[in-house]
C-alpha cells in the first residue's frame, strides 16, 4: 500500500499526520488543548495554537493533494499533460511553494511518456537551488548531458550565482557559455 493512501492516515491526528508526512514536530500543549475554546475572547496562545493547526492542515493538504492526485490521475486512465503539470509548477512558484513545485518536477522527470525540454531542466534548477542550495544545482547542472546544457540550462545556473553573489563562478560560467555558443 502507498505510503500516502488515505486508508493509512484515515484516523490520526494532525500532530502524528503533520510528523509522518512533512517531518514537521507540532508543539500542543495540554493546557491550551484543555481550555475553554468557547470563551468570548481567546488567549494569545489559543490563537496560536488555531493558527499553527491552519497552516499545517494547509501544507498536508498541499502535499497530499500532489502526491495523491498526479499518481491517481495517470492510474484511472486520464491524461497527463506536460503544460498542466508546467502551469501547476508555475502557480506554485509564484506562491513560492518551491518544495511542492519540484517534487511534481521530479515525478514529470520520471514519466516515461513526459518530455522535458532544456527550459523544463532550467525551471528544475532553479527549483533544486531554492530548495536544496547552490551545490545541489551545480551537482544537478554537471550531471545533465550534453544536449540539455544548452543557453536555458546554463542561465539558470548563472542566475544562481548571481543569487548567491559568487563573482568567481558567475564569470567562470560565462566563459564556458561563450565557449559553447563559439
Amino acid at each position: 500500500m502507498d505510503v500516502y493512501e488515505i486508508e493509512v492516515y484515515g484516523r490520526i491526528g494532525l500532530q502524528r499526520m503533520a510528523h509522518k508526512v512533512l517531518g514537521k514536530v507540532m508543539q500542543k500543549l495540554y493546557h491550551v488543548t484543555m481550555s475553554d475554546w468557547d470563551a468570548e475572547e481567546l488567549m494569545y496562545e489559543q490563537v496560536e495554537y488555531a493558527c499553527i493547526d491552519a497552516f499545517m492542515s494547509f501544507e498536508l493538504g498541499l502535499k497530499l493533494f500532489v502526491v495523491i492526485a498526479k499518481s491517481k490521475w495517470k492510474e484511472e486512465g486520464h491524461p497527463v499533460r506536460k503544460y498542466e503539470l508546467n502551469r501547476i509548477v508555475r502557480e506554485l512558484r509564484k506562491h513560492k511553494r518551491y518544495k511542492y513545485a519540484l517534487e511534481v518536477c521530479e515525478w514529470m522527470r520520471v514519466q516515461d511518456d513526459i518530455q522535458l525540454l532544456s527550459g523544463d531542466y532550467a525551471v528544475y534548477l532553479d527549483l533544486i537551488t531554492k530548495v536544496h542550495g547552490m551545490n545541489s544545482a551545480e551537482k544537478f547542472f554537471e550531471d545533465l548531458p550534453d544536449r540539455l546544457k544548452v543557453q536555458t540550462t546554463y542561465t539558470a545556473l548563472l542566475h544562481t550565482y548571481v543569487q548567491h553573489k559568487d563573482t568567481a563562478k558567475a564569470e567562470s560560467l560565462m566563459e564556458k557559455m561563450s565557449d559553447a555558443v563559439s
